[in-house]
């Protein structure tokens, strides 16, 4: 599972452009119903990026959903990213 996060993060990392911006790493939902994994960075990398959190978690979506482990994601609340994983 250390992998599939840490190669997570890194693709999301470059979605944004990579550089400067730090990109949180997908960490353990609290709950089952929020999937395996959350994605909040959308939130914190909007203003930078001069993007609405949830266009930026679109675009985070993207990226997520082409990876072979994982299922489904979904863009909650105000830019959250939940993940279930095959």
């Amino acid at each position: 599972m250390r992998n599939l996060v840490e190669s997570l993060g890194d693709k999301l990392h470059q979605a944004v452009g990579g550089g400067p911006l730090v990109v949180q790493r997908p960490l353990p939902a609290q709950k089952p119903e929020f999937g395996d994994l959350q994605v909040s960075a959308a939130m914190q990398l909007a203003k930078p990026l001069g993007k609405k959190p949830r266009e930026v978690a679109a675009i985070l979506k993207q990226v997520v959903d082409a990876d072979p482990a994982v299922a489904k994601s979904e863009i909650a609340g105000p830019g959250f990213l939940n993940i279930w994983l095959k």
